[in-house]
């Protein structure tokens, strides 16, 4: 069971780990979040979007700064991959939703991440499990000792590994 004061290793610090710690934190866990690229996360990927009243429920609850930049799509395009330069229109679907530029995203909530609790550069080599918690053991041969072990590095994870 996760309580207050809990320690609690993130191994990943994208979008998924810095909204995870964010929420941890406020349970009044001790977090540590591992992200094994070394700066590459400030520009990655092109875009997010998201529904509008999901992006004002992260405002709400302070994981995004009220002035949040985003733009307002009406309209989503289904395009089929045809071999022409711009593809062959299926179909238009009608919605609402709030496009991200994704490292404008992921700055926003790693501010919402302590540097000093934001390790870059970190990369998880293997953790062992007990009763009492989980010891994460780093490339560099390094290691700690946390009550949970979070994995929020993606489809490659390593915590599945």
């Amino acid at each position: 069971m996760l309580v207050s004061g809990s320690r609690v290793g993130i191994i990943g610090g994208s979008i998924a780990g810095c909204a995870t710690a964010i929420a941890l934190e406020r349970l009044r866990c001790d977090v540590q979040v591992f992200e094994r690229s070394s700066g590459a996360l400030r520009d990655r990927g092109s875009g997010i979007a998201i529904p509008l009243a999901l992006r004002e429920d992260l405002i709400d609850a302070g994981y995004l700064p009220a002035d949040y930049t985003h733009c307002l799509a009406t309209l989503r395009w289904w395009i089929l991959a045809d071999g022409t330069p711009s593809g062959r229109l299926l179909w238009t679907q009608p919605g609402l939703a709030a496009h991200n530029n994704w490292g404008v995203l992921w700055r926003s909530l790693r501010a919402g991440v302590a540097d000093a609790r934001y390790h870059d550069g970190v990369t998880l080599h293997g953790f062992t499990q007990d009763a009492d918690g989980v010891t994460a053991v780093f490339d560099d041969g390094s290691s700690q000792r946390f009550d949970l072990l979070v994995g929020a590095d993606g489809y490659r994870s390593v915590i599945l590994d």
